[in-house]
Formats: structure tokens, sequence, C-alpha cells
């Protein structure tokens, strides 16, 4: 009996202490530290309010791998071996370019050039179709570096702008060496695409004029094509056909105005001649009214200003060429 007596309490020591033990951390635990302040400036400082703005790269692009490349404000990295820094995108010109061009425009633009020049270098006329469209990216790089809005690609503009004039301005000539530079720019424009800048240097002043990069034969080339029965002509034949290509008459319409506007720069040849002048600011702002006609789902007012457009091209050829 006395044995047991003293085993019982043996055995109750140890649990006794265990519950204790849990006891004092519970109420440890109960103990919190006041929650921290923060001032709200500094805050905002260190985290955005909304994480987009600091993403690099736009949506993918539907059927271009990788095709995210323009960083917030349609500004592009960088990020290949040996680019070069970013040029500081050009100051407004005072041509207020996205009231005749969209952003969305320019962007679709460029993304089509190089199946372009793949037809280019299939043609008859290589030489005269491929200079047509390396002038004529340069022209909407040209626009991207002058740009009165957001735009893609648009902090690596100039260089842009550069590279394809030079080419172009070298397509005055044919050999085998002008044929390996269309297919190394025609890669460059891939890559740019997909999201990869290629190596890039500024070759013309900031401010060089506009006949200094892009030759007015191949703009004129241009021209030709967007009033061509395949596009702005068969597009607008009848209030069918307006409604069913609104979206590209719209598109077509605006690099009308845009490449118009261009060959009015003071630059040029002739622009000083009030006919000539005429012409150029007809045809550009006909192409405004056009663009416009198809937004608003105009058959007869689409059409009427594009058979304007043709016929300020027609008068210009006959009075000029």
């Amino acid at each position: 009996m006395n044995v047991s007596r003293l085993t019982v309490p043996l055995r109750i020591v140890p649990g006794l202490v265990l519950v204790c033990g849990f006891t004092a951390l519970a109420a440890d635990a109960t103990k919190k530290s006041p929650p921290p302040k923060f001032d709200a400036a500094e805050v905002d400082k260190l985290f955005a309010k909304d994480a987009r703005t600091l993403l690099i790269g736009s949506p993918p692009v539907a059927g271009v791998p990788g095709g995210n490349v323009a960083g917030p404000g349609g500004a592009q990295p960088m990020n290949s071996p040996g680019g070069s820094t970013p040029a500081a995108s050009g100051s407004a010109d005072g041509n207020a370019w996205s009231s005749l061009v969209s952003a969305d425009t320019l962007e679709s633009e460029i993304k089509a050039q190089p199946g372009e020049i793949d037809k280019a270098m299939k043609s008859p006329t290589q030489q005269k179709s491929a200079r047509m469209v390396l002038s004529y990216v340069a022209a909407l790089y040209g626009v991207i570096f002058k740009y009165d809005g957001d735009v893609r690609w648009k902090s690596d503009s100039q260089a842009l702008r550069d590279t394809f004039a030079k080419a172009g301005n070298n397509l005055k000539a044919w050999t085998d060496t002008q044929k390996k530079q269309v297919a190394k720019v025609q890669t460059d424009l891939r890559d740019l695409i997909q999201g990869n800048t290629p190596a890039l240097s500024t070759a013309f002043d900031a401010e060089a004029p506009w006949s200094e990069m892009v030759d007015r034969t191949p703009v004129m080339h241009r021209f030709e094509i967007g009033m061509d029965a395949s596009k702005l002509a068969g597009w607008t034949k009848d209030a069918d056909a307006v409604k069913k290509n609104k979206e590209a008459i719209v598109r077509e319409a605006e690099v009308m105005a845009m490449l118009a506007r261009i060959i009015q720069d003071t630059s040029y040849d002739l622009s000083d001649d009030e006919s000539y002048l005429g012409f150029a600011k007809k045809l550009e702002e006909q192409s405004v009214i056009a663009a416009k006609a198809a937004k608003d789902g105009d058959g007869g007012a689409a059409s009427s200003a594009v058979a304007q457009m043709q016929k300020a091209c027609d008068d210009c050829h006959g009075s000029f060429r």
C-alpha cells in the first residue's frame, strides 16, 4: 500500500509540468506586437499601384512567336548583345500625326512588312519593290519618332528609322551586296517584331529632313499600290464592299494620309509649287475623309473620297510626271 501511494504522485507530476508548460505558451501567444506604421508616400515609391505599368512586353501577338515587345508607353527594351543605347524619342514636330494615322495602324503596318519583303524579292521588279518596302518602313519609323502620343517601338525609333532609311537609299543599285542587305534588314525586322531588338545605331541627325531619309519615288510607288483595285479601289466599289472591308479601308486610308503629309515637307523638290502642294493636300484630306467614312459605315462617302484621292494622284502625275 505504501508503495502505490508513492508511485501515483510520481506519475502525476510530469503531466502537471506539461500542462503548466502549455498554459504558459498559450499565455505568451496572446501577447502581440502593435502593427507597424507606414508612410503612404514612401510606400508609393516602393510599390506600383498597378504592376502592369512596369511590365516589359506587350500581350502576345497571335501567330507571332514571342510577340511581346513593347514596354510601358510603347517603349522597347534593347536586349540583344551589342544593342545600342536607345535613342531618345523625337519631340512632336507639329504635324499632329495621331490625327492622320493611329498607333494601331503604325504597329500593324510594321508587322506586315517582313511578308512584303518576301513578295518584293519574288516580284519581277525586285529592286523597285524592295526599295519601296524599305523606304516605307523608314517612313513608318520616322513618323513613330515624331509621333504625338504613345506608340510601340518609340524609344528606338530614331535608330530604326535610320537603319531602314540607309538600307532604302542603298538600293539605288542592285547587286548581290544589296540583296544580302535586304535579307539582313528583313531578319532584323522579324527579330524586332518577335521581341529581340537587333544592334542599332543612328545614321542621320535627329532633325534630318524627310527627303534625306525617304526618297519620294518609292512613296509614289506605295501610293499606286494603295489605290489599286486590290486595295482601296476594290474595297470601296459599293456599300457592301465598304462594310466588308471597313478595317482595311481605315488602315490603308490612314497610311495614304500619312504619306501625303510626308511629301509636303519643305525638303522635297517642288514643295514650294502651289499646284504640287494642292494635290498632296487634297490626297491627305480625302484620305482622312475616307477613313472616317469607313469607320462610320458610310459607303457612299467612302467611295466618293477614294475617287477624289485617285483624282488627286492622276492630276499630280499628269502635271509633274
